[in-house]
């Protein structure tokens, strides 16, 4: 059953509780699925039944979702013999609730390998062979992951600069490529420029910030992405009409992409 909004989604599930109809942790997780609410936290009380069933939910002011669940001691799985035995069943189900973080990491995992929920977003990196560098910001990370395998396939073409630059700095650049085209035979072609050597020319035409130090750090940030990720043989320059343009050849980068270490079914085969 999918709703128009969370708000919907409490208040139908609310109406069920009023009701006195039980609502199963399965089918709590389909509606909650279906509708792409994430809950925020989630206690226990212990309960008597044999099920883990819903006993409250509810949307606070920040419209976070807490649920609050019925749930049977693990004394339940221990041979009748213990049954009876109050001071375990409380101590056991101690242990309970505190394993429930647990549990709901496990029950979600599959979110840990999206690189919109992981938690583990460097980790996530490795699969695929890249490596920021400190500077890299949590919301590029995930956007250069979402995107990676089209940038691979484009990878030192301009739309792949103008596409990673834009994602690690969140600036709009131009590319223009100085090298004139000479065919050399059918679809041969050789392209050169002036001093005989590849040339492109990265165009930026906005301002970068207001503050001295940040706009250097962040034309740093361009030229080094550049010149970690592009051809060997090419050189280039970064135009900035707003202030100087003063960038240092460091041997530190934003971003490694090894592809060679990317993960795909050929790498794991002998």
């Amino acid at each position: 059953m999918i709703f128009n909004s969370p708000h919907e989604v409490v208040a139908y599930l609310n109406k069920l509780i009023h009701l006195n109809v039980a609502v199963s942790l399965l089918d709590l997780n389909k509606i909650l699925d279906f509708n792409s609410i994430v809950v925020d936290t989630t206690q226990l009380v212990e309960g008597v039944d044999g099920e883990v069933v819903l006993k409250s939910i509810e949307k606070d002011e920040d419209a976070k979702i807490k649920i609050i669940l019925y749930a049977p001691s693990w004394i339940k799985m221990l041979p009748s013999l213990y049954h009876d035995n109050l001071f375990l069943q409380r101590f056991l189900f101690g242990f309970q609730t505190a394993d429930l973080k647990h549990q709901n990491i496990i029950n979600t995992i599959e979110e840990q390998f999206s690189p919109s929920n992981t938690n583990f977003i460097d980790w996530l990196s490795t699969w695929v062979g890249i490596r920021f560098a400190a500077e890299v910001n949590d919301r590029a990370k995930r956007r250069i992951l979402h995107n990676i395998v089209r940038l691979y396939k484009i990878r030192g073409t301009k739309a792949y600069f103008i596409e990673l630059i834009g994602y690690l700095t969140g600036v709009d650049v131009r590319i223009e490529d100085k090298n004139t085209i000479e065919v050399l035979h059918g679809s041969l072609i050789r392209r050169n420029n002036a001093d005989g050597s590849p040339f492109f020319l990265i165009l930026i035409d906005e301002k970068l910030s207001s503050d001295e130090n940040e706009e250097q750090e962040i034309l740093q940030m361009i030229h080094d992405i550049v010149d970690a990720e592009k051809p060997i043989n090419v050189t280039f320059r970064v135009q900035y009409p707003f202030g100087k343009t003063q960038v240092q050849a460091r041997q530190s980068s934003v971003v490694d992409m090894h592809y060679e270490n990317y993960n795909d079914y050929d790498n794991f085969r002998d």
